[in-house]
């Protein structure tokens, strides 16, 4: 993740540095998003996705 972040910096002291406002704007968008995802699998891979089985409701206690 730390190398997903590094690489995003260099694009934007770089390549980034020749496009527009409103597309660099989407471009970065999903990179962040791509870190992001891969922040979430490794903490459920790690905490897991905490389903704690089927779902009871009060109407259905006795």
């Amino acid at each position: 993740m730390a190398a997903m972040v590094n690489e995003i910096i260099t694009f934007v002291r770089g390549t980034a540095q020749e496009m527009e406002i409103g597309e660099l704007e989407r471009y970065l968008l999903s990179l962040v998003m791509v870190v992001g995802r891969a922040v979430l699998e490794e903490f459920v891979g790690v905490e897991g996705s905490g389903y704690a089985g089927k779902e009871i409701t009060d109407g259905q206690c006795y």
